[in-house]
């Protein structure tokens, strides 16, 4: 059964309730850079519902743009010393995990095919983007995402476990658990294929299993905003 169906009843018009949503990490990375089709912007940005996420969100995304910061940072420094070549080493200072070297092989990708000016224009542009994505998200005096105090149930974590391997996604859903089963709508956002999306209709079952309902429905911001 899919996530969708093994959801709530009470909203039968879409399946789920949209007027508050539990967002991951990856949705509100994919909004600061820009690079989904607008989904997320649409969620975060317009007024048709609430955007929360829980501590672990909120620390992973800022550890996320911090990594990213020094990248461009480190960037901007080489550019204008003369062009960026091949000696450019990646900062002694951050460990970079798969996605972020997917963010920078992205970056040094579009990079490749600019001149100076180009260059250094499009390193300022994503320091802004950087910068101007966390202020708005978590920053501002009424950011589009607000943090809420979740606890993570031993007994729930355990479970998921088995299921994701990655660690800090598990803390993630198991704090979207505990905002659902404290009066949250259950609607959750991710954009994490490999690990979240790829293995919701286990999850449910899996949280169906220790509670004897699906507590959350895991939903793209596309299928959201397409509902």
């Amino acid at each position: 059964m899919s996530p969708l169906l093994a959801m709530s009843e009470s909203q039968p018009r879409s399946g789920f309730d949209d007027s508050e949503i539990y967002s991951d990490t990856c949705v509100l990375i994919d909004y600061t850079l820009d690079r989904d089709d607008g989904s997320s912007a649409t969620l975060l940005t317009e007024d048709r519902c609430e955007i929360v996420c829980g501590p672990t969100v909120s620390q992973e995304y800022t550890d996320v743009v911090e990594r990213m910061e020094i990248l461009v940072d480190s960037l901007i420094m080489a550019e204008e010393d003369g062009e960026i070549s091949d000696d450019w080493d990646i900062p002694d200072s951050i460990d970079l995990n798969d996605n972020d070297q997917r963010y920078l092989i992205s970056l040094m990708t579009d990079l490749a095919s600019l001149d100076g000016k180009e260059t250094r224009r499009r390193l300022q542009d994503e320091e802004s983007r950087l910068k101007n994505g966390q202020w708005k998200i978590f920053e501002k005096t009424d950011p589009f995402v607000e943090v809420l105090n979740c606890n993570r149930d031993p007994q729930v974590r355990g479970n998921l476990n088995s299921i994701i391997s990655n660690q800090k996604d598990v803390n993630v859903l198991t704090e979207a658990i505990d905002w659902s089963t404290n009066g949250g709508t259950g609607t959750t956002m991710s954009a994490d294929w490999d690990d979240i999306i790829s293995n919701r209709e286990q999850i449910s079952e899996r949280i169906r299993a220790i509670s004897g309902h699906s507590s959350i429905i895991i939903l793209t911001p596309e299928e959201i905003v397409s509902s």
